[in-house]
Parts: structure tokens; C-alpha cells; sequence
């Protein structure tokens, strides 16, 4: 009899998936399963996400034991190359429980997401991860990932004028077509409906990993001017800005100084909560799930008064086509 069967997860594996998931993809050496892996493995799951469902997720199971020991699922998005809409198949949550790894029990997953790709008609199938690791499933390194550049506090000085809140899901109607404007000035970006939209907002349950705080800015009337997506909680000590759009009559001069100034006493705020201490902002060239190319624009607007430390990509955007 096969050991190994390959199928499509249904909602009768959620359990086994969320717990799957949280202890195979914890942190090398965690002690404890990764409770943010699991309940965004249960966000997928649940149908949170607009564009994932539990027959999205591909599982290995033991047929000896009925055990699942390897999966992984396919998330499927939008972006634009150059003002072209293109489809995109993202692997996701990939993982083999330990007892089970180098049999190509990832290998045979990923042949399946590739089918499920192409009849779903996307163009591309995109992956992050550690620089070349993926070159083994057809994946080539195309876009650095999580370059930065960071801002000291210290040198912040106080400023008055514009405000930074909460989101609601009444400023979706205008964090969307903001968004969909900025899109042109970028080589490559995503391409997000308010549906996933709404998702960012208030899909995410409990401490679901991959979360993020979407705040409004406000001109001193009260009219909205721009957005910001940043992290929920502190990277050691920094706080993490992912995207930052204004209207295109604001002025990035005049408001890029209340940003920075909500963005530490943000951070301060974490840094208060977790007995830690927020001594930079940084803000990430982000996966072209968000958007690439703030880094000119972030070094002119902080210089010479503010002081950018680049730092290096540590890890990659893979593409893979699926065509010859």
C-alpha cells in the first residue's frame, strides 16, 4: 500500500491544519508551537481572506496513520507590472513535519499548487523565502525583500498640524482608490479590491501573524490626505512602517513629519507593553504584496535633517513562470 496520499484539505481538517501548522512552523528551537501561525492557518481556513478556502490548502497525509505530515496552500492575487494586471499564485504556510522531511513530500506539493495555478489562468507563481532556496521547484530570485531604511527618533522633532487615527471599515472607500492611484508610480505592486481591503482590516483573528494596523491621516479640517500600514507590535526595537500613500494634492514634506512622530509614539506605546524599547522607525521596501520602490522617496524626504541607515535584504521574492 502507498504511504503517502496527496489530496485537497477540506473543512473537516481545519483542527488538524491549525495545529499542524502552529507546531511545524514555529521559530527553530521555539519551545512552543507558534500560536500567530495558527490562527492565521485558522484565518485561511475560516474564509476570512476573500480569496482562500479550505480546498486552497494541499495535504500529505500517512495513509497508515490517517496523520497529515506535510502541506501548504495557495493564495491567489492580483498585481501590476508596469500597469498590467497579471495573475498571481502564491505557495504559502509550507511545511513537513520533521519525522517526514526529505522524502519530496514538498516537491509533490508543489507540482499540484502549479497545475492549480495555471488552471486558475495566472501568468506567475511567486514565493518569498531565503535567496535561491525555491530555484530547486522552478522559482529564480527576482525581488529583494525587506530592504530597508530607518530613522533614529532622537532626531524627530515635535510637530503640529496633521493626525494620525485607527481605520475604520468606513475609510475603506478611500484607502482603496488611494491605493489603486499610487499603484503607477511602481514598477510592480498588488492590486487590492476592498475586499481584501476589509480583510487587512478586520479579517486577522487574535494574534494571527501576518497582521497590520491600517491608520488614517488627516489634514488639521479633518479630511482625510493619506494612509499607513504598520506592524502591530515591535521587530526588536523597531517599529515597521509597509506602506505609506498620500492624495496626490498632499504635500509628503509637509506631512511625512506627523507620520514619523505618530510612528514613535506608537512604537513607544508597544515598546511599553512588552518591556522593551522602540529606538528606531523603519520602513520596509515590502513584498510586491504591498508595493516596491518608497526607498528614494523616503531618502529625500528625510534628508540631511534625519539620519537613513539602509540595511540589507535578507531575504527574497522568487518568480516562477509557468510557461517555457
Amino acid at each position: 500500500m502507498t504511504q503517502f496520499r496527496t489530496r485537497r484539505a477540506t473543512v473537516a481538517d481545519r483542527d488538524a491544519l491549525i495545529a499542524f501548522n502552529g507546531d511545524v512552523l514555529r521559530y527553530q528551537d521555539a519551545a512552543e508551537p507558534d500560536a500567530g501561525i495558527a490562527a492565521w492557518t485558522a484565518d485561511l481556513l475560516d474564509g476570512r481572506h476573500p480569496h482562500v478556502e479550505p480546498n486552497d490548502f494541499c495535504v500529505v497525509e500517512d495513509t497508515r496513520s490517517g496523520r497529515i505530515v506535510s502541506s501548504l496552500c495557495l493564495i491567489s492575487q492580483t498585481w501590476s507590472y508596469g500597469g498590467i494586471a497579471i495573475g498571481v499564485g502564491q505557495p504559502e504556510l509550507v511545511g513537513t513535519h520533521p519525522d517526514y522531511r526529505g522524502q519530496g513530500l514538498v516537491r509533490r506539493q508543489f507540482a499540484v499548487l502549479h497545475e492549480w495555478s495555471v488552471a486558475r489562468g495566472q501568468q506567475l507563481q511567486a514565493i518569498d523565502g531565503i535567496p535561491g532556496f525555491y530555484h530547486q521547484f522552478g522559482y529564480q530570485m527576482a525581488l529583494a525583500l525587506h530592504g530597508e531604511l530607518s530613522v533614529d527618533v532622537a532626531s524627530l522633532q515635535p510637530t503640529a498640524g496633521h493626525t494620525v487615527r485607527a481605520a475604520t471599515e468606513a475609510d475603506i472607500a478611500f484607502i482603496a482608490p488611494t491605493a489603486d492611484r499610487a499603484r503607477s508610480r511602481y514598477l510592480m505592486a498588488a492590486c487590492r479590491d476592498t475586499s481584501v481591503w476589509r480583510y487587512e482590516l478586520q479579517g486577522h483573528g487574535g494574534c494571527s501573524r501576518p497582521c497590520f494596523v491600517l491608520a488614517i491621516i488627516e489634514a488639521p479640517d479633518g479630511s482625510p490626505v493619506g494612509f499607513l500600514v504598520h506592524a502591530a507590535k515591535l521587530s526588536g526595537t523597531f517599529i515597521t512602517l509597509i506602506m505609506y500613500e498620500l492624495i496626490p494634492s498632499a504635500s509628503w514634506q509637509a506631512i511625512t513629519p506627523s507620520v514619523l512622530q505618530y510612528l514613535r509614539a506608537t512604537g513607544a506605546g508597544y515598546a511599553a507593553t512588552t518591556a522593551a524599547r522602540c529606538d528606531r522607525r523603519r520602513r520596509v521596501v515590502a513584498r510586491p504584496a504591498w508595493t516596491q520602490g518608497h526607498r528614494k522617496r523616503c531618502s529625500q524626504l528625510c534628508r540631511p535633517r534625519r539620519r537613513i541607515v539602509p540595511g540589507p535584504p535578507f531575504l527574497a521574492t522568487a518568480l516562477r513562470l509557468p510557461f517555457p
